[in-house]
């Protein structure tokens, strides 16, 4: 039997731009799904060399700073008003850095999931992340869904999520991971595959290599990840693939048509971040959407 997943409270940072308008539908068609209440969050950040002291208070730029919050204010209050017409959605405004904010804001209000594009642009969307996205990945510790595919026109159309992959490196926190991508594959009476990314091994020349090695490789791995699905009482698919971790996701994401790609956050490392380079890449590379839990 797998945990009962609830995402009852759903956080979208929005920014206004055309990519934060595609995450958006997609956050709304999830939140229909599950029920959820969703708070739209905008931060109001101050230009560099624009910040007021008390001398300007009563100035020309307090009036500018007053009416680019009140701007603000309206673009929030009309912000795909219609689209969330028949959901639970508060708005919030709070000022300040935008990813500090997001972060703060998020683990003040417990929300279950976050949900961000990752506004990458033009030949760089493969090679970077929003450099907010990235912050917030970097620091959050609740689940956070992105992914090149959410900037994108006609997502909202595809939201339905029918395939659900899990990727698992067999680490310590291999059980939340898949628990947590079993219970939004029950929720949502979707496919659940558990893959993991057997390391490739170069050998000089064809007959170096142990006999078999591959073969056996395989075959331990696929006996390891039974295992755990054993333990947590979950009934998933096995799919394996050979190579790099991100690109071998992003091959087994696109064989498997997956609709998400649910992956783990990393343990905390010694900067504090709590997603690895693995975690970076699988998202910039991912034919769907990530969730890093």
């Amino acid at each position: 039997m797998s945990m009962k997943l609830s995402l009852a409270k759903i956080l979208l940072p929005v920014d206004f731009s055309k990519n934060g308008l595609e995450a958006a539908r997609y956050a709304a068609q999830l939140a229909r799904s599950f029920r959820s209440r969703v708070t739209l969050l905008h931060v109001l950040t101050q230009h560099h060399g624009f910040n007021m002291t008390a001398d300007d208070a009563d100035g020309q730029f307090a009036g500018f700073l007053a009416d680019r919050e009140n701007e603000a204010k309206e673009q929030l209050g009309a912000f795909l008003k219609r689209g969330f017409h028949d959901l639970s959605v508060k708005r919030v405004l709070v000022k300040g850095d935008a990813a500090q904010q997001i972060v703060r804001f998020a683990h003040f209000e417990r929300f279950d999931l976050i949900l961000m594009p990752t506004h990458g642009y033009g030949l760089f969307r493969r090679s970077l992340l929003g450099s907010v996205t990235a912050k917030v990945l970097h620091d959050v510790n609740i689940p956070v869904l992105t992914g090149v595919h959410l900037d994108k026109g006609g997502s909202a159309k595809s939201t339905r999520l029918r395939r659900i992959v899990c990727a698992l490196d067999l680490g310590p926190d291999s059980t939340k991971v898949l628990r947590w991508a079993a219970g939004l594959a029950a929720r949502l009476n979707a496919v659940l595959t558990a893959t993991h990314v057997v390391p490739g091994f170069d050998f000089p020349g064809e007959g170096y290599g142990p006999p078999d090695w591959g073969l056996l490789a395989k075959k331990k791995r696929t006996a390891a990840v039974s295992k755990l699905l054993r333990k947590c009482a979950i009934d998933a698919q096995i799919h394996l693939e050979a190579g790099s971790v991100p690109q071998a996701l992003s091959s087994a994401a696109a064989k498997l048509r997956a609709n998400v790609l649910v992956i783990g956050r990393a343990p905390l490392a010694a900067d504090g971040g709590r997603l690895s380079t693995n975690g970076y890449g699988i998202i910039r590379s991912s034919p769907c959407p990530v969730v890093s839990v």
